[in-house]
């Protein structure tokens, strides 16, 4: 028969061994996501298609010909851009193919909102994005549509389809 002091010890090394497993899977977890899943480098000028892989588009319906649509009242685009940056502020392009309906369409760098773009017609847009609101590794741009809307035969709540996009140096 244990005594209580035998139980508490007991418990406290199942305690122990429960913790230590759990942080053993936690740091296999965290290598794994870390190592397959991380995005590349995109460097700063460089000019991603619509259809890249080397950032995610969530919130983003698939690639059609020339172009990507926004498929809801939120789109994102994640992206890594590595641990240096420019010393002054950069500028977001987007060169949008088409768009649906006129839309306002807020832009946030990391959930800071960085302005507005009202779109009305294709054509490259251009926002200006302070460096304090980037961060090491991966920063995402989350687009907030106004008036995405579907049409005749088709399900998705469209916004703008984009080409391209460049996260540029105010110098270029």
């Amino acid at each position: 028969m244990m005594t209580s002091v035998q139980k508490k010890i007991g418990i406290g090394f199942i305690t122990l061994l429960a913790v230590a497993v759990s942080s053993f899977w936690a740091g296999i977890c965290y290598k794994f996501n870390k190592t397959f899943f991380t995005l590349p480098v995109l460097d700063f000028n460089e000019k991603v298609l619509f259809d890249s892989k080397i950032v995610r588009f969530s919130g983003w319906s698939s690639p059609e010909a020339g172009f990507r649509w926004s498929d809801g009242k939120t789109s994102k685009i994640i992206m890594n851009l590595g641990t240096e940056f420019p010393k002054s502020n950069v500028i977001l392009l987007i060169d949008v193919k088409i768009v649906h309906d006129k839309q306002s369409i807020d832009v946030y760098v990391n959930e800071k909102r960085i302005g507005a773009m009202r779109v009305s017609k294709p054509g490259i847009y251009h926002l200006p994005i302070a460096r304090e609101f980037l961060v090491s590794g991966e920063n995402k741009i989350r687009f907030v549509f106004s008036n995405p809307s579907s049409v005749p035969g088709d399900t998705r709540l469209l916004g703008m389809g984009i080409g391209w996009f460049m996260v540029s140096t105010e110098s270029s």
